[in-house]
């Protein structure tokens, strides 16, 4: 069981890298139990001791939907299971940061910049 969660978590987070830190929605398998889950972006504000607003996206699982074989969703009698598969989703920042080293070169992700490579191969 523990494969089947890490192999989710993987899907999932596919599929939130795919969507390019959008909504998303993704199929799986649920135990011999066609499913999907349901994912949107939802914003946390935060208000600071000092009076400034922050904005914090996170990932929010919309739904789970575990069909039987009539396909009526029966998600509802596995409660802890759909707990676990709510686990497997990503969490926005880490999303973000994927996003953000797949778009860099690889002196930017060594080194942060180009200047801070220069910086460290020629001095000054």
């Amino acid at each position: 069981m523990k494969k089947f969660f890490e192999n989710l978590s993987e899907k999932f987070n596919d599929a939130a890298f795919e969507a390019q830190l959008d909504d998303f929605t993704c199929e799986f398998d649920a135990i011999n139990k066609p499913a999907e889950i349901v994912v949107s972006v939802k914003s946390r504000k935060v208000i600071h001791s000092y009076g400034n607003i922050s904005s914090y996206p996170y990932y929010n699982v919309d739904k789970i939907n575990i069909y039987n074989e009539d396909g009526e969703d029966v998600s509802s009698k596995y409660p802890l299971f759909c707990q676990r598969v709510k686990d497997c989703v990503p969490s926005y920042k880490d999303v973000e940061n994927d996003l953000t080293e797949a778009n860099m070169s690889d002196t930017e992700l060594y080194f942060g910049s180009e200047a801070n490579y220069l910086h460290y191969k020629y001095g000054n």
